[in-house]
């Protein structure tokens, strides 16, 4: 019975060792798995390092550009801004000045329609008169005045002969 507790001893024990190298192949398979998963997790990691250094980079860059150039841009926009204030002032007081001169002009067709309306007023009121005289004057008879200026003219001739010969 020793030599069968031998062998079955024996034959344990060979089987724990087979046992032990089967789980030692296994537990460097898993770790020359892992190994490698390690390895490709490390490639990705200095490939996503190298991208965020380009991408740091560029941002640097755009940067670098953006940034004086919005500078130069808001600089430029203000400057516009202030000049559009300054026309957008000489625009109101020109707008103002206009405003005066309508309201000038405005006057002078109140004061020429007043003037006009004057105007008619004297043309109505001279009418009346100017009618009068012409009526006057057509109701000279002019062949007994010229009788008059004659007769008046032969009765002043003597008269005026005579005071020549004080002269």
């Amino acid at each position: 019975m020793d030599d069968r507790k031998q062998s079955i001893t024996a034959g344990s024990a060979v089987g724990a060792e087979n046992r032990a190298s089967e789980e030692r192949q296994q537990l460097y398979r898993l770790m020359h798995e892992i190994l490698l998963v390690e390895k490709k997790q490390a490639g990705r990691i200095r490939t996503l390092m190298s991208t965020n250094v380009i991408l740091a980079a560029a941002i640097l860059v755009v940067l670098g550009i953006l940034v004086p150039r919005t500078v130069t841009m808001v600089a430029n926009v203000q400057n516009a801004s202030e000049h559009v204030q300054e026309l957008s002032e000489s625009a109101k007081e020109s707008l103002d000045g206009i405003n005066e001169m309508v309201a000038d002009a405005r006057q002078i067709v109140q004061n020429a329609d007043q003037i006009v309306a004057d105007a008619d007023q004297v043309l109505v009121d001279n009418s009346d008169a100017v009618k009068a005289a012409l009526e006057n004057f057509n109701s000279v008879d002019f062949e007994t005045l010229n009788k008059a200026i004659r007769d008046l003219s032969s009765a002043v001739e003597p008269l005026a002969n005579l005071s020549h010969l004080f002269d």
